[in-house]
């Protein structure tokens, strides 16, 4: 199952999508956020917010903020007291802990991967809530029916946790290295699907426009249409005068 939920998460990468890892306890967090830097993916290691996936506004503002904290901190104009600054300093540890490994997350991830699913139960509800599928590791204390992808396995122990990391890491390790390829072939079978669309042009060449003139080789020798003559109406004949009776006798 560790090796189908490989192919899984390959797959996702190669379209393009995002997987978000959820693994706040300490056995595991440094490695699942190590590998999530790795793979460009997001990552809870700290803890879960209520929200972030179901009040994405509320949280977007946080990070909105600790993104103003960290410009005001680095501008050297900046008109900050010491103290002023040392406690934007900390409120700024502060969000980078709960939403550093979401800063860049725009949209709803395609998948969510929890490590300890009695743990993570608020973000796997909000996960389904959403219909966003979720991949876990399921112990024996776990219940595997809201899970979409279950991987049998221990999720107490260090060593375990650093294997399925390891061979997730490869997966998308290599679903990344393919991306350019994939990108080259798409775009070179685009190039020969327009090349097979265009018909070949048929005598006069359609590349002139409508208000420009053809050449003279184009046009066709066509001879003058003769104009018929216009007929003469016919002249009536005069209407005949009835004779007088002096006439009739003569």
């Amino acid at each position: 199952l560790l090796a189908e939920a490989s192919k899984i998460l390959r797959e996702i990468v190669r379209r393009h999508g995002k997987v978000l890892f959820v693994c706040t306890k300490k056995q595991g967090a440094e490695i699942v956020k190590e590998v999530a830097e790795e793979c460009g993916q997001h990552y809870v290691t700290n803890k879960w917010l209520g929200g972030m996936l179901t009040n994405w506004k509320t949280i977007s503002k946080s990070i909105k903020k600790l993104r103003e904290i960290e410009a005001e901190l680095a501008d050297e104009k900046s008109t900050l007291t010491k103290k002023e600054r040392l406690m934007l300093d900390r409120r700024r540890i502060k969000l980078v802990n709960q939403l550093g490994g979401i800063r860049e997350m725009n949209r709803l991830p395609d998948l969510v991967f929890v490590i300890d699913t009695p743990r993570e139960s608020l973000a796997i509800a909000e996960a389904k809530s959403l219909g966003v599928p979720v991949m876990a590791i399921v112990d024996t204390n776990s219940n595997p029916d809201s899970i979409d992808y279950p991987i049998p396995g221990n999720d107490d122990s260090i060593k375990a946790i650093k294997l399925y990391m390891t061979v997730i890491g490869d997966a998308l390790k290599n679903a990344l290295e393919n991306l350019p390829m994939q990108k080259e072939q798409n775009r070179e079978k685009r190039e020969d699907r327009k090349v097979q669309s265009r018909k070949p042009s048929k005598g006069i060449n359609k590349s002139f426009k409508k208000d420009e003139k053809l050449p003279a080789t184009h046009k066709e020798n066509r001879t003058p249409a003769i104009r018929k003559e216009a007929k003469t109406p016919a002249v009536k004949s005069e209407a005949k005068v009835p004779a007088t009776n002096s006439e009739v006798k003569a």
